[in-house]
């Protein structure tokens, strides 16, 4: 008998308006970058410390992160596999004046969106950032959709998770009806519950949805 889909919890919610974090520990540096990025009418907040970030954020903090690589009692290379930790996906913009290949070659295989060096050329940087916060847009996008499609499958009874299931496989009404050891009708209205709960109008609607479910 086919096994349930292998889904994970719901997403929380939390804070979703996009911010540009700063996160660095010189406050001219901050200022600067804040009036940079708020002349572009993008939303900033800045941080000191990585421990200062790091009791603000939460797996729903959206936008990008701009972190200093070397900030005292945690660099910005340990909060990235801290944040990596927590499951916090917000894209990072590295910023450094003293950055080396062994460091730029850690941040990017953390998942690090970019690694710049002070000083910047301003409209660079800002064009990198923009594409940033469109990345993490789309990705929350996605997790939207899928905490979505988590709910509407927490809605349906055993019996109709198998025959999503088997759905998702390919399988006809009849290698269905056959697989559970009912009939090709019963597949049919189990079938047609699945889709009401799943808000799904057409049969590839409810794959593309059940797709979801799936880890990333």
């Amino acid at each position: 008998m086919p096994t349930s889909l292998n889904v994970r919890k719901p997403l929380s919610h939390g804070r979703t308006e996009p911010l540009v974090h700063i996160v660095d520990d010189q406050p001219a540096v901050r200022d600067a970058l804040k009036a940079l990025v708020e002349s572009e009418g993008l939303p900033a907040r800045c941080f000191a410390t990585s421990k200062a970030f790091l009791d603000y954020c939460t797996p729903d903090t959206h936008g990008c992160i701009v972190l200093d690589l070397c900030l005292p009692e945690m660099s910005g290379l340990e909060l990235q596999k801290t944040l990596t930790g927590k499951g916090i996906r917000t894209p990072i913009i590295f910023i450094t004046g003293q950055g080396d290949v062994p460091a730029l070659a850690e941040a990017f295989r953390g998942g690090a969106f970019d690694f710049i060096e002070k000083p910047f050329e301003n409209e660079g940087f800002l064009n990198r950032l923009r594409e940033a916060i469109a990345l993490d847009l789309r990705s929350s996008e996605h997790r939207r959709r899928q905490a979505e499609a988590l709910a509407q499958y927490a809605r349906l009874s055993k019996r109709e998770k198998q025959v999503l299931h088997c759905t998702v496989k390919g399988y006809s009404s009849k290698d269905t009806a056959k697989s559970l050891g009912i009939s090709h009708r019963t597949v049919e209205i189990y079938r047609a519950n699945v889709m009401r709960k799943m808000q799904a109008e057409t049969l590839a609607e409810l794959v593309r949805i059940a797709l979801l479910l799936e880890p990333d």
